[in-house]
């Protein structure tokens, strides 16, 4: 249903508004966004010298008619596409590796405000992160991947491409930030799927709204910090309304 997408969507200006209302939480946001305020511009300066670099390279194969034009803007499109792709790709592991362990801090100590049964909280171990940066990793890479194969296909591959990238990124996207609070419960990685498979139009919600606001320079490290609050608050509601948004 669309309510769950909307609700997904919202996900980080309700973490945001819960920030305003508990300011102790800022010791925890501000490290996780300087970190990603260093990611996120390391991510878009490759992105954009490698961008400017294909489509500089590309141009001189195309002619001046407008059939020429057109294709050119289609493979120009296609370029930026997959450079935009590897470069969430490699945005996402250095998030899962560097600051994964920053934004895990900041979920559990909003999950410990709100009241969760220290018997509950599971420590999440570095090498859990890295493994689970790796799998979503190799997650994006098989969807973007799959995406440029299909925009090979002339007519109709541009059209399906697209859309089915950018709904497989902002489901990669989405899923990491509902993982912290499954993490935070012990759950194991068949639980955690089973879970977001349920509630799949929240996480493409949540990836969604991640996705352009969280590679703005400077404003993503705070977007990034305040959707895993969100993702906590939502995740609790999902809880105890195990159909609501799904």
């Amino acid at each position: 249903m669309a309510i769950g997408f909307q609700r997904g969507l919202a996900t980080p200006f309700r973490g945001f508004s819960h920030l305003r209302r508990h300011p102790h939480l800022w010791p925890f946001v501000i490290p996780a966004a300087l970190v990603n305020v260093l990611i996120t511009g390391a991510a878009l300066l490759v992105l954009v010298l490698v961008a400017v670099a294909l489509v500089a390279w590309v141009h001189p194969m195309f002619g001046d008619g407008v059939w020429a034009i057109l294709l050119e803007v289609i493979v120009v499109a296609a370029v930026v596409l997959v450079v935009l792709g590897l470069t969430l790709v490699c945005w996402l592991l250095m998030q899962n590796i560097i600051a994964g362990h920053l934004l895990s801090k900041l979920a559990e100590r909003v999950e410990r405000d709100l009241g969760i049964d220290e018997g509950a909280i599971a420590s999440v171990p570095f090498r859990r992160q890295v493994i689970d940066g790796g799998l979503d990793t190799g997650l994006l890479v098989s969807i973007n991947a799959a995406g440029f194969l299909i925009q090979l296909v002339p007519g109709i591959g541009t059209v399906v491409g697209v859309p089915l990238v950018f709904i497989g990124d902002a489901w990669v996207l989405g899923s990491d930030f509902l993982a912290h609070p499954l993490n935070l419960r012990g759950r194991t990685f068949g639980e955690r799927q089973r879970f977001l498979r349920r509630h799949a139009r929240v996480t493409v919600g949540i990836g969604t709204v991640v996705v352009p606001l969280g590679l703005i320079p400077v404003v993503g490290g705070l977007v990034t910090a305040c959707t895993v609050i969100g993702a906590v608050l939502l995740y609790r509601e999902l809880e105890d309304a195990p159909d609501a948004g799904a």
